[in-house]
């Protein structure tokens, strides 16, 4: 099973290095414990990672890493594999610059095109200001197979952008939250981080205390500082330094100086040590050797230095990630709403946004924080077990939605091509009195459907070209002969395979055979395996009330992912018709499903698919009520020796006179042998 990740990474943002660190290790203790996966074969889990410097990150964390930029390299990577993974904090925001959602997208809209199952891993969303920003996201979200957001914030806005509903997007949490220290840090980080002379800790491991809960030893209380430069923030180094300055004096407070994003923190942590000192605070109670280090923090130095404080004042989210993973007390500075959404998912306190920031208020709710420590330390730590079962929860959930993938008849190698590559060669036809039938398997004829969606997708496209798949039987052939209209529709189909073992024995007799049956509900499966892992919208049409929404649901249950964007019962009249074309365009879906029995479906497919805008619309009989559970499909044994008709037959004898469409449509087969032979 090979996973690609793409955010952030390799940046010297330790915020985003440490999601990646997470989430690799999440990710491949879910691959190790098994959680109902099959086995993962000889090559076990691969993960791959764009990053910023792939040198570094593939030495680091011991895993496969790509140029970010490499798009030569991406393209390789996605056909190979089993789902692409969003995994950075925030991708699609545009705070700073729209060119960030661009690039996403693109990345997601490549992914989705080669077929690779797209996973939004517990993204944080917004802010989207502008409107192309919103759209791109929309696009993204719309191809992916798993949407999972980090706060509620983000679900909500996930599921208004992508059409689904809310429910469909999952509340996961920041892996970070969720990160378990190993049992020993590497050397260089073990020197690095450290306490200074008398100042012993005990670093926190995922959800256990720090210093507020388990002084490892004595020494002066310790508050972190861990801001960042923002353009509203004129005043942030006035404000913290008189509001920290006289309550680290009074308290004997040590400050301790954390750069997160050292190219951008560093030169506002130092600005932050000189206001510190001329508000009366002595050099001496200042921490600021993480400002002479060289190179950037890394999440096992950071998460140590965090867990070594009494409190926390931090602008950067992953620093009030670190803290409440270590249940150390914190107030956060809102810069950003995933700051405002994050302390409240967790109930941090915060002191209101940044551009509102004074100094008297900030050291009031300094004040209140260190007051209630004990209390936030202790909610902080009851809600550890939380964080680390959610996040094991999507690392299992991703991974099923990969082998599902990897499983499916869709390979790589014959997956079809990436925008600008030749489209596959279309496959023979044989005639079959009169009535074409393709010569394919079922997982060409998948491919056909992929490579169909693909260009429909494509953009600049132009108007969608609708495809009917005619899964054609015995019954429907001789319905074609009586009926010039119905032979019509089936010759106009994009593909017509044969279902029913009396078509394949047919074919064999009249012309140069089919690989194999593909048979309706079959092929449908197959369909929805291939789609809940490449983002495609379906929609269920037919039978009785209640049971395509039946057959819906279970099939979504079945294939993870799997993106149903509307359903409706058969039982339309005419007078409901535009009603009902208008919901289904509104629906967008890439694949049509109708169960109105054969030839209605055909034809009410052919007449309709074009004005729809639906790449592939398909006719599927009586599949929905299988699917659904209102029929039960013949036992494994009949399907074997071809003996589903009769297992029909012995459950509902009323089918009799239909039964009598297979004799006569073997008897029209042997007559037309014979009459070639001359």
């Amino acid at each position: 099973m090979r996973l690609l990740l793409a955010g952030y990474f390799g940046m010297g943002n330790l915020g985003d290095d440490a999601i990646l660190e997470a989430m690799v290790q999440q990710l491949q203790a879910a691959a190790s414990s098994g959680g109902g996966l099959a086995p993962a074969g000889d090559e076990g889990l691969s993960l791959v990672a764009l990053s910023g410097q792939p040198g570094e990150t593939s030495r680091n964390l011991g895993i496969e890493s790509i140029g970010r930029m490499d798009w030569r390299a991406f393209r390789k990577e996605i056909r190979r594999a089993d789902a692409f993974l969003l995994g950075g904090g925030s991708l699609f925001q545009d705070a700073t610059s729209v060119r960030s959602v661009a690039y996403y997208a693109a990345l997601a809209l490549l992914a989705a095109w080669a077929g690779c199952p797209v996973v939004f891993y517990a993204q944080g969303v917004g802010p989207l200001q502008r409107r192309i920003s919103r759209r791109l996201t929309a696009i993204a979200a719309g191809r992916a197979a798993l949407l999972s957001a980090r706060d509620a914030e983000s679900a909500r806005l996930l599921a208004e952008l992508s059409g689904r509903a809310l429910a469909q997007v999952e509340l996961a949490v920041d892996p970070v939250l969720a990160w378990q220290e190993e049992r020993r840090l590497p050397t260089a980080d073990a020197a690095a981080a450290a306490p200074g002379p008398g100042q012993g800790y005990s670093a926190a491991g995922g959800g256990n205390a720090g210093r507020t809960g388990e002084r490892a030893g004595a020494g002066p209380a310790r508050i972190g500082l861990a801001l960042r430069p923002w353009a509203e923030a004129g005043n942030l180094v006035s404000a913290v330094s008189e509001a920290v300055a006289p309550l680290a004096r009074e308290g004997g407070w040590q400050v301790v100086l954390l750069p997160f994003h050292a190219p951008v923190d560093a030169p506002l942590a130092r600005e932050l040590r000189s206001a510190l000192v001329a508000e009366g605070l002595p050099k001496s109670q200042i921490d600021a050797r993480w400002l002479e280090k060289e190179g950037p923090l890394r999440l096992r130095e950071a998460a140590a230095a965090v867990a070594n404080l009494d409190l926390l004042l931090g602008m950067r989210l992953h620093s009030l990630i670190l803290a409440a993973r270590a249940a150390v007390p914190a107030l956060a500075i809102e810069y950003d709403p995933k700051v405002r959404s994050f302390a409240r998912q967790v109930g941090l306190p915060s002191a209101g946004p940044v551009a509102e920031l004074q100094a008297d208020g900030l050291r009031q709710a300094l004040q209140q924080a260190w007051n209630g420590r004990a209390s936030l330390s202790q909610h902080l730590r009851e809600q550890a077990p939380d964080w680390q079962q959610a996040a094991a929860d999507l690392a299992e959930r991703v991974l099923h939605l990969a082998q599902a993938r990897q499983k499916t008849t869709v390979r790589r190698s014959a997956a079809g091509p990436l925008p600008g590559e030749a489209p596959p060669a279309a496959e023979d036809r044989v005639e079959v009195l009169g009535i074409p039938v393709d010569r394919v398997t079922q997982d060409e004829a998948v491919n056909r459907v992929a490579a169909w969606i693909r260009e429909a997708r494509r953009p600049g496209a132009g108007p969608v070209e609708p495809h009917l798949i005619v899964t054609a039987n015995p019954e429907i052939v001789l319905q074609a002969h009586r009926r010039p209209e119905v032979a019509r529709a089936i010759r106009k189909a994009a593909l017509v395979t044969a279902d029913g073992v009396g078509l394949v024995w047919a074919a064999r007799q009249l012309a140069s055979g089919v690989p194999e049956r593909v048979a309706g509900i079959d092929l449908l499966t197959a369909l929805c395996a291939a789609g809940a892992g490449a983002g495609w919208r379906f929609y269920f049409l037919g039978s009785e009330p209640g049971v395509a929404e039946g057959a819906a649901l279970h099939l979504a249950a079945r294939y993870p992912g799997l993106q149903v964007c509307g359903h409706h019962h058969g039982y339309f009249s005419s007078r409901d018709e535009p009603a009902l074309l208008a919901s289904i365009r509104e629906a967008r879906p890439d694949i049509l499903v109708a169960a109105l029995g054969a030839p209605r479906q055909e034809l009410w497919l052919d007449a309709h698919l074009g004005e729809l805008r639906v790449p592939v619309g398909i006719g599927v009989g009586g599949s929905l009520d299988v699917l659904a559970g209102k029929v039960p499909r013949a036992p494994e044994l009949f399907r074997r020796w071809h003996l589903e008709w009769l297992y029909r037959l012995a459950r509902d004898p009323r089918r009799w006179r239909r039964g009598l469409a297979l004799p006569r449509f073997v008897w029209t087969v042997w007559r037309e042998k014979r009459r070639r032979r001359g």
